[in-house]
């Protein structure tokens, strides 16, 4: 059986004293709370530890070989790596971190030749020729995004594996591909030529005509400075607008808006590479897009192959619904026809039919156990404005006719009178007509 442990209030003074046979306490691992000074022996360790500052707290252990390690100091390549807390005299820890290299640098050796570690610029050849798409994480995206302009041009005929392309723009060239709208108007004898933004509906303001090459290239410059509108749209550089009102015909034409003119430039316009040339001119057909007048026109060049800059070239209105006349009951502004409807005549309008309402019959009860008279107006029953209307009233609980004192103005405006009150809603005016 064990002792119990002798507890100790104060120090012991041994005097300088031997303590024989003495025992340290055995413990497996450190003791809590201790104090600078005390000892023990780790089984764990199989050494003999002793505290050394009790914050922390910190342990000095003692092994069972011989000698005692007092300073620790450590060296690393500079170029690989950099080391702090060194030398350790007493207690801390070596910490070591990678160098900051120089960009695009690459870990030089070892390779296929023996040497030294070592970092070196990043060259051509350090990367794989097998390096593919999935190496690079947004590599899918940047090649999607990027426009086809922007790649480099086939050398080799390209499919389209049966798909269509779409918003193809008018062709210019003999090499352009060509839309259907364009394919359909020249098989059909009419050349459509680019969509003009406004048409002008009388002379330009006073400018100057250079024919360029025989047309090509040819300009109306402004005589004097200021924007250039054209029926009511004011004209944008890059915009295509039809000139067919010259005084002189000859400068007539299709023109691009190379200068829109300001307070301090004159507006200039030169003919369009689709209508400059003898060829291009019969037949052309040519839309409008916006303005007062002209918007939603169509014009046909009936000039056939004129000498450009010489000869008169003059446009007809192709098929505009302005040209029609309107007759009984119908309006027509702008490209809008209209038939012209009076409340009351018993016709409806709903989408693009025209009926009859058929019933021409409006009914009401009256009666509030007050009033003797009652005003029932021709915006409310929606028949003739006139004084062709009939009226009666019945009474509601037994659907007997009751002669009453009614009048019909002019307007269609209906009274109905009573000698005494009657009580709420106690009869029905019916109105026919």
């Amino acid at each position: 059986m064990s002792a119990t442990p002798l507890d100790v209030a104060v120090p012991i003074d041994m005097h300088q004293n031997a303590i024989n046979n003495r025992v340290v306490q055995v413990l497996a691992s450190a003791p809590s709370s201790p104090l600078q000074g005390q000892e023990y022996f780790d089984s764990t360790l199989g050494q003999f530890g002793i505290c050394t500052n009790a914050t922390g707290p910190v342990w000095a252990y003692m092994g069972t070989g011989g000698g005692s390690v007092t300073s620790v100091a450590a060296t690393v390549p500079s170029a690989l790596l950099a080391i702090s807390g060194t030398p350790i005299t007493t207690s801390g820890t070596l910490a070591f971190t990678l160098v900051s290299q120089s960009a695009n640098a690459i870990f030089a050796a070892p390779n296929g030749t023996g040497g030294t570690p070592t970092f070196r610029a990043m060259v051509a050849a350090d990367v794989p020729k097998t390096l593919d798409h999935t190496w690079i994480s947004d590599f899918d995206t940047e090649v999607r995004t990027s426009r086809l302009d922007q790649m480099a041009a086939p050398t080799s005929a390209v499919s389209m594996n049966g798909q269509k392309i779409t918003n193809l723009g008018t062709p210019t060239s003999g090499t352009d591909a060509a839309n259907k709208a364009y394919v359909d108007s020249v098989a059909q004898g009419v050349p459509l030529k680019p969509l003009a933004q406004a048409a002008t509906t009388a002379a330009l303001p006073s400018c100057t005509y250079a024919n360029g090459t025989s047309g090509v290239g040819a300009t109306l410059t402004a005589g004097s400075n200021g924007a250039l509108t054209i029926d009511g749209y004011a004209v944008q550089t890059g915009d295509v607008v039809l000139v067919k009102n010259q005084a002189t015909a000859a400068q007539n034409g299709l023109y691009d808006v190379t200068q829109t003119g300001n307070g301090s430039t004159p507006f200039i316009l030169t003919r369009d590479a689709d209508m400059d040339t003898s060829g291009e001119f019969q037949g052309a057909l040519v839309l409008v897009n916006q303005g007062t007048t002209n918007s939603g026109s169509a014009w046909v060049c009936t000039t056939a192959t004129p000498t450009v800059g010489t000869t008169n070239i003059v446009f007809a209105e192709f098929n505009k619904a302005a040209d029609l006349t309107a007759g009984t009951g119908i309006a027509i502004s702008g490209n809008t026809v209209s038939v012209s409807l009076t409340a009351g005549t018993g016709i409806s309008v709903s989408g693009a039919t025209i009926s009859s309402t058929g019933n021409r019959t409006y009914s009401a009860t009256i009666g509030d156990g007050s009033t003797t008279s009652f005003s029932i107006t021709q915006s409310t029953h929606g028949l003739t404005a006139s004084q062709a209307l009939k009226v009666t009233v019945r009474n509601v609980s037994t659907g007997a006719e009751w002669l009453t004192y009614n009048t019909v103005d002019t307007s269609g405006n209906v009274t109905v009178q009573f000698t005494t009150a009657p009580t709420t809603n106690q009869f029905r005016a019916i109105i026919q007509g």
